[in-house]
């Protein structure tokens, strides 16, 4: 095995990393405090190959718990954001119906075919609407600021190229890591199977969610409570009316279910979100593995 630190050498690597003599220069960007915090964590893997406290460290530089926290405001369905359609039409308080049940249908017949009927595209515009407002940087993964996996790897990226700086120097090139170590994408896997997070998240106005919302919803006869019937003195005959007041009730009905689907704690977008972040976790551990193995080869 190489001994990368021998013990004739441990006073010296120890004194230097108290004074900082090992920081000085060779890092940049204020990288040093990263290689501050990292030296002790760094000493104990090449002194005795105990890499868990080091990867411990670099699995907190990511700040997963403050990522999740992002996640679960971010993804919060807002229904005071989202317009459901009004109604406009012109056949109201017509003096037209022969009875009271006639007008009532009436009524019903004409919410129908403007506004009930179109419940399902209603429900996929809004879900639509919701994903690209809220979970863009989740679902995809773009190579621009602000999007959640390509700023997990630049983190990473910083941290793996202060340790092998560090390292390089410490080991007074018994250890030399190319540039190359520093290189760090992890990707989703956004071709897996259908049951996946991310793929029902990205197929959300299609699948599942939409489901249980429309399940939701009232059956059309329900809404008959909020039509206004009248008849008229003279003539006997009858005319429905307010309509406006029975779409506004049933896109109310509409967020309050959009609302209680997305936001479910246990079977909600959050919880979804939870599961794709917790599997890219475990992606990104693979992956620091294979760079560890880079070191381990050297420590043989």
């Amino acid at each position: 095995m190489l001994e990368v630190i021998m013990e004739s050498e441990q006073s010296t690597i120890d004194d230097c990393m108290f004074r900082g003599e090992c920081l000085n220069g060779i890092f940049g960007d204020g990288n040093e405090e990263i290689a501050i915090d990292m030296s002790d964590y760094i000493v104990s893997y090449l002194k005795n190959r105990n890499k868990e406290d080091l990867l411990g460290y670099i699995g907190r530089s990511i700040e997963g718990p403050k990522i999740l926290e992002s996640i679960s405001k971010s993804s919060i369905f807002r229904g005071e954001e989202y317009v459901t359609p009004t109604y406009n039409g012109v056949d109201e308080w017509r003096f037209k119906y022969e009875s009271y049940q006639a007008a009532m249908q009436g009524g019903l017949d004409e919410f129908n075919k403007l506004i009930y009927s179109r419940r399902e595209s209603i429900i996929e515009s809004i879900l639509a609407q919701y994903k690209h407002k809220c979970m863009r940087s989740y679902l995809y993964y773009d190579e621009v600021k602000g999007n959640l996996y390509f700023d997990i790897n630049e983190k990473i990226k910083k941290t793996l190229t202060t340790l092998r700086l560090y390292i390089n120097n410490l080991t007074n090139g018994k250890i030399v890591l190319e540039d190359s170590f520093n290189e760090f994408v992890v990707k989703p896997n956004f071709e897996e199977a259908e049951c996946s997070g991310i793929n029902k998240l990205r197929k959300l106005e299609e699948g599942d969610f939409k489901k249980r919302i429309l399940s939701g919803l009232e059956d059309i006869s329900w809404y008959d409570i909020f039509i206004d019937v009248d008849q008229d003195r003279d003539t006997g005959l009858y005319c429905y009316g307010h309509l406006d007041k029975v779409c506004r009730y049933f896109g109310d009905h509409i967020i309050m279910e959009i609302d209680k689907a997305l936001n479910d704690a246990n079977h909600g977008v959050n919880a979804l979100l939870v599961e794709t972040f917790d599997k890219f976790n475990e992606d990104i551990r693979n992956e620091l593995e294979l760079k560890f193995r880079i070191i381990d080869n050297y420590l043989k």
